[in-house]
């Protein structure tokens, strides 16, 4: 038996260009690893960070207060066979909490809901908006609009704020 051969229960040997390509790979993965951890490093400095995970988690617990509050409409309409005049004929009967009727960036205790709400009837077709929020508006940014959707769905859609003029196109063959 040659030293090349295979021999049953050894394993065989690997040659020098294999391990030095793992340990290649592994220094390269160690590096994006590090430039990951500095990235955000230096933008959770200014708090940029922190400001855009807590409005992406505002935006996400209320499209899951107007995913419940569009159950608790069918179980009223399923109820009295009509829908309530205002979202706060909802609680308690419907809600397990009040807290739903309200936006997580709506800190105005006075108005009764943070939503705008638009009485369906049995004839509203199921594309059409019941409930409408447009109160985030991350720092500057467009505004992201929630709606919940007769059909019981909820779009999650950006928009330019109020007053803001579109960008300008220059016409064609102007530069």
């Amino acid at each position: 038996m040659s030293s090349r051969e295979e021999r049953p229960g050894v394993p065989p040997i690997r040659s020098a260009g294999r391990s030095m390509a793992c340990i290649g790979c592994l220094a390269a993965l160690l590096l994006c690893v590090l430039a990951v951890l500095l990235f955000l490093a230096v933008s959770s400095r200014d708090g940029s960070l922190s400001r855009l995970y807590r409005s992406w988690m505002e935006v996400e617990t209320c499209r899951r207060n107007l995913i419940e509050l569009g159950a608790a409409l069918q179980r009223y309409h399923n109820r009295h066979r009509s829908y309530p005049e205002k979202l706060e004929m909802l609680y308690p009967d419907f809600l397990k909490t009040d807290s739903v009727l309200r936006c997580p960036t709506d800190k105005n205790e006075k108005k009764p809901a943070g939503y705008r709400y638009f009485r369906p009837t049995d004839a509203t077709p199921p594309e059409a908006a019941v409930i409408r929020c447009d109160m985030h508006a991350p720092a500057g940014q467009q505004r992201v609009v929630l709606i919940l959707r007769m059909d019981g769905r909820v779009e999650v859609r950006n928009e330019r704020p109020t007053g803001a003029s579109p960008p300008r196109q220059t016409p064609p063959g102007r530069n």
